[in-house]
């Protein structure tokens, strides 16, 4: 399986290398051109997203790259018409929140610490955490599936789509959360 993996000027070694581990193929580009030949689509973690996708002009921008942000917005677009798989992490979860119509708001407690999310099931896991943006209002196409202590949503996914998103970074936490939360159905 292709999985694209768009290079938006970070470091992103560590999902290529989950991509791998799971005998997957990374497709790691900036060329959006080479997205049409994959099979599934991951959104990574990066800047915050522009506040012009959920509609708070009045928000200050604070380290926001409304280039990519329209790149991936075009990504999103694509693998939906395509009905293929799509993986948002942390940044990625965001972009489509607000793709599908929910808002976004900004959280100084999740910045570089790790805390516990719970499952729907009650199950409770220390996950990584590095955003100063978290959902604000869910998508209601959307289901969530993971929350913070704290009540931040951690994870969703999709009602009748193959989309989901998690918060943190199962691609920094080792080969069984790269299982659990990067693997396509």
């Amino acid at each position: 399986m292709k999985v694209f993996i768009y290079r938006n000027g970070l470091m992103l070694d560590n999902y290529v290398k989950a991509v791998t581990m799971l005998g997957h193929t990374p497709i790691y580009s900036s060329d959006l051109t080479l997205s049409s030949n994959c099979d599934c689509l991951i959104l990574t973690g990066g800047l915050n997203v522009h506040p012009y996708f959920y509609g708070n002009l009045l928000h200050p921008l604070k380290s926001v790259d409304l280039p990519t942000d329209l790149r991936e917005y075009c990504l999103i677009r694509r693998f939906l018409q395509e009905r293929k798989p799509i993986l948002g992490v942390c940044k990625g979860m965001q972009l489509i929140n607000v793709f599908f119509g929910g808002t976004l708001k900004f959280v100084n407690e999740h910045a570089n610490c790790e805390h516990d999310v719970t499952d729907l099931n009650g199950n409770s896991f220390k996950v990584n955490s590095h955003h100063e943006q978290a959902v604000d209002s869910l998508s209601p196409t959307l289901k969530a599936t993971l929350y913070s202590n704290d009540g931040v949503i951690e994870g969703f996914k999709h009602k009748t789509l193959n989309v989901k998103g998690v918060q943190f970074h199962p691609e920094r936490m080792g080969e069984n959360f790269i299982k659990r939360f990067i693997e396509f159905s």
